[in-house]
């Protein structure tokens, strides 16, 4: 890559921001004579937070105009210059967002490149444990930073109750709660449609054991060295094709995805850091599968009130498993419970918890009488 071509990328690195003004909503009519002007920014390039943030851009959409800042870090360009170029773009969103919005809805890394300026912001927290990330080196240093940042926000939303806790606990007033939304409906299959796409993965006859997203802190390869032994089939999903044994590693389309957890036996989650939720364990509750997890963090919430696993240490993950495997009703039961309770956390909710978090962080107009 020439020289010329990274002075001239830098400069260019962030897009025009799309706005988006749609109709419809229950609370468009209160805000569609007055001047309310909101902004979200998000990283574009993530996976479970961009997930929420992006479902959050269309709920707002519905009631608000919204200005979008989708932050993206370049993929075709070597991997030691996306994190700078992501910065840079992230830099200059809150740059532009710092005056003439009512309200900037930001992520965390957006909300701590924010200087100065007249706009008030609302955080998303989704966690706080960056020991699995690639740039923990640099997150470490900056816990205080992190905090005091927070605290001088409008608003602060974490998505579970552990996170809200521990937020609390360090002097963060008044968090606000809302939940990861799911499209309940795409998890509905048939039967035919299963059974085909065990036949086309070739996943037949032996019991199928999901590990989860095979990404830094998932705990993916050791939970495979610890089960092993077990007679199964194992898979787990995402881009890294090292070989690791008998471990599949699958890059699926999103309807293949959600079949390979409706089609597994049990599917495990053991994260080894402090996780905001886990979408992984929901989307497997979703489909009525059983879910043994490490309960890292908004994980537990999950898991214990959705009537799962909790599985603390890799050493006893054999044992969870193995009981499972050999008991059929305890399974069929698991998995209802965790359909019961992963059900409730629906778009609508989420959309309602949002309009109402917005409608009571900006002022309202004043209303003449007479």
């Amino acid at each position: 890559m020439s020289e010329q071509y990274l002075a001239t990328g830098w400069l260019g690195i962030v897009k025009r921001p799309q706005i988006a003004l749609l109709s419809a909503g229950p609370l468009k009519r209160e805000y569609e004579n007055s001047s309310c002007r909101l902004a979200l920014i998000y990283f574009a390039n993530g996976t479970g937070g961009t997930v929420y943030e992006r479902q959050l851009l269309r709920c707002l959409q519905q009631s608000f105009p919204v200005e979008e800042y989708a932050v993206e870090s370049p993929i075709d360009w070597p991997r030691w210059a996306r994190t700078p170029a992501a910065l840079i773009n992230l830099y200059r969103a809150a740059q532009q967002t710092s005056s003439g919005f009512d309200l900037v809805i930001d992520t965390l890394d957006a909300a701590l490149l924010r200087r100065g300026g007249t706009t008030r912001n609302c955080v998303i927290v989704h966690h706080l444990d960056f020991s699995a990330n690639r740039h923990a080196r640099i997150y470490e240093p900056l816990g205080p930073y992190i905090l005091r940042c927070l605290r001088s926000a409008e608003k602060v939303v974490a998505v579970s109750t552990f996170w809200k806790r521990y937020l609390e606990d360090r002097g963060i007033a008044g968090v606000e709660l809302i939940y990861n939304p799911f499209p309940v409906d795409e998890f509905l299959f048939s039967g035919d449609e299963v059974e085909t796409f065990k036949r086309r993965f070739e996943l037949l006859g032996r019991p199928i054991i999901y590990l989860g997203n095979r990404a830094e802190g998932k705990g993916v390869e050791q939970a495979y060295g610890a089960l092993r032994g077990i007679d199964a089939h194992f898979v787990a999903t995402g881009k890294d094709a090292r070989p690791v044994g008998h471990l599949r590693t699958e890059y699926l389309q999103p309807r293949e995805y959600r079949l390979l957890l409706k089609a597994s036996t049990v599917a495990v989650t053991m994260s080894t850091f402090d996780e905001g939720w886990c979408r992984t364990a929901h989307e497997a509750m979703l489909c009525e599968t059983p879910v043994v997890g490490s309960g890292r963090g908004g994980m537990g919430e999950l898991l214990r009130d959705g009537g799962q696993v909790v599985c603390e240490t890799f050493d006893e993950l054999t044992t969870q498993v193995s009981s499972l495997l050999a008991d059929p009703l305890r399974r069929l039961e698991i998995g209802q419970r965790g359909l019961a309770f992963a059900r409730q956390f629906t778009v609508e909710r989420f959309s309602l918890a949002w309009r109402q978090l917005i409608q009571e962080s900006i002022p309202q107009p004043s209303r003449s009488t007479g």
